[in-house]
């Protein structure tokens, strides 16, 4: 069993291309009884990731959580990929993508997204990551809309505590190959 993504990356991101949101986003910057009841996660994730300094969006209506996407400035290493990557003090990992199934097609990416660029932008930033899986072309196709481009393929392997690595860059075309011993400690770990 492996994990496959396509990381993907932004240097002139476009937000006037997504609608300007026209569902209620609140940006969490601390722990809350709000967070705590409505996302798929664990209190302890939760207020691990918001005391790494991570920003929670999440779109609602009402009492409704229609989706939800986190933002992390700096290094950060991905358990699922089995990469550190650095992202450094301008740049932000886009990450956890959800939107409820019975909101899908409703432009609730399209306001959490508007929101989420525009936030980092402000404070700054100016080149976002994220990962998806290749087989994800709704996503690919709207990270493309607003910008991304493919940066490179990884499949991602785990033997018990050993991890494999291959990654093939779109843009030199190389390939490495990289055996994962250890995850990194001196970076937050997703």
């Amino acid at each position: 069993m492996y994990n496959k993504y396509m990381l993907l990356i932004c240097e002139n991101v476009s937000p006037e291309i997504l609608m300007n949101p026209t569902i209620d986003i609140i940006i969490l910057q601390q722990t809350s009884s709000v967070l705590k009841q409505d996302l798929p996660l664990e209190h302890k994730e939760i207020e691990r990731r918001i005391l790494a300094g991570d920003k929670c969006f999440i779109a609602h209506e009402g009492d409704h959580r229609l989706g939800v996407l986190w933002g992390h400035i700096g290094d950060i290493y991905v358990k699922g990929v089995g990469k550190r990557l650095e992202i450094g003090p301008k740049g932000v990992y886009l990450y956890g993508i959800f939107t409820a199934p019975e909101f899908r097609g409703k432009n609730v990416f399209n306001s959490l997204s508007y929101t989420f660029f525009r936030y980092y932008q402000k404070r700054g930033a100016i080149r976002f990551i994220a990962s998806v899986h290749p087989r994800n072309t709704i996503m690919l196709q709207v990270f493309k809309k607003i910008g991304f481009k493919r940066h490179s393929l990884l499949l991602f392997f785990r033997l018990f505590r050993i991890g494999i690595l291959y990654e093939r860059s779109y843009e030199n075309k190389r390939h490495h190959l990289n055996l994962v011993v250890n995850q990194p400690t001196n970076c937050f770990v997703l």
